[in-house]
């Protein structure tokens, strides 16, 4: 059936606020990342320079900013869990697997693995620009199948328009906030961002705060 208005309502709310702490999430990694990557983020802005018309941002030539949050959500993906409830019985790995048994999916683990990645703990966004995608089930950013995230889209804009929108402000003052914020959580940096401290998302959101406003 149909959505009802409501219904429509609560689903476009849900999506648009379950995407507001992911997306900043992604973003503080990427700046984090470009920080103690000076080439790369030349190269960002580079692009940026080149894509930018009159203030505006086109997002289909961004293909390399893409190409950095691909590789950020990879090495840092926002979600680093995801849940599914089995729909039969099954076995994996030998164990066995009641219906309705709830499976762990751990897209940190499966992003880094040598087998499914070449350098699998390095910062290479160019290999988001072979055009041969990814292994479905080597990255699940978003998660797959079904319940893939409704937002997945929409987040993948937001993050990279936002990403160009800050690189391309001031390079100088990019890199002295980001690097300001690592010198200050270096001691959280060194661990998994997901156990961590338990003021991550307000650290998260401050860089990413003053950075924006230092872009307009």
């Amino acid at each position: 059936d149909a959505f009802t208005d409501a219904q429509l309502g609560d689903q476009v709310a849900t999506m648009i606020l379950a995407g507001h702490e992911t997306t900043a999430t992604a973003l503080f990694w990427a700046l984090y990342l470009l920080a103690l990557d000076p080439e790369t983020q030349e190269q960002l802005e580079a692009e940026v320079r080149n894509v930018a018309t009159s203030g505006a941002l086109d997002f289909e030539k961004l293909k390399f900013t893409r190409a950095v949050i691909d590789e950020t959500m990879r090495l840092y993906p926002p979600a680093f869990l995801i849940a599914r409830a089995a729909g039969g019985p099954d076995t994996i790995e030998g164990r066995p697997v009641r219906k309705h048994d709830v499976i762990l999916i751990a897209p940190w683990l499966l992003h880094r693995h040598e087998k499914l990645w070449r350098d699998p703990n390095a910062f290479v966004p160019q290999r988001f620009m072979t055009g041969t995608p990814p292994d479905r089930f080597a990255y699940l950013p978003f998660g797959v199948g079904a319940r893939v995230c409704i937002g997945a889209h929409f987040a993948l804009v937001e993050a990279t328009l936002a990403l160009a929108k800050i690189i391309g402000a001031s390079e100088e003052d990019t890199r002295a906030v980001v690097r300001a914020f690592v010198t200050r959580e270096e001691a959280y940096l060194r661990y998994d961002p997901h156990l961590a401290r338990e003021d991550t998302v307000d650290v998260t959101h401050e860089c990413i705060l003053r950075l924006w406003q230092r872009s307009e």
